[in-house]
């Protein structure tokens, strides 16, 4: 089993926020069951010029999300908080 819940919502003209919230159930004796959370604030500051922060993977970090085997190796996924800035002129 698995949920997966996404929203998003502009504060302002130039404000957003994203959440995406995902629950997945175990897989008896290949993964424990895990939720995550990824928080995404985006601000334009021009036309040309948008600067991103983005918290990925709280409340699920190094935990495998596939058993070995499937899909490849075992995957897993760490917590981070990224920034980027997007200029196009």
């Amino acid at each position: 089993h698995q949920v997966s819940l996404r929203g998003g919502y502009d504060l302002n003209e130039r404000t957003q926020v994203d959440v995406i919230a995902a629950w997945v159930d175990e897989l008896p004796g290949a993964v424990e069951d895990w939720v995550r959370l990824d928080l995404v604030l985006s601000w334009r500051a021009n036309e040309a010029t948008r600067v991103t922060l983005a918290a990925q993977g709280l409340f699920h970090d190094g935990e495998r999300e596939f058993p070995s085997g499937v899909l490849g190796n075992a995957s897993e996924t760490e917590a981070g908080v990224f920034l980027k800035i997007d200029w196009r002129p």
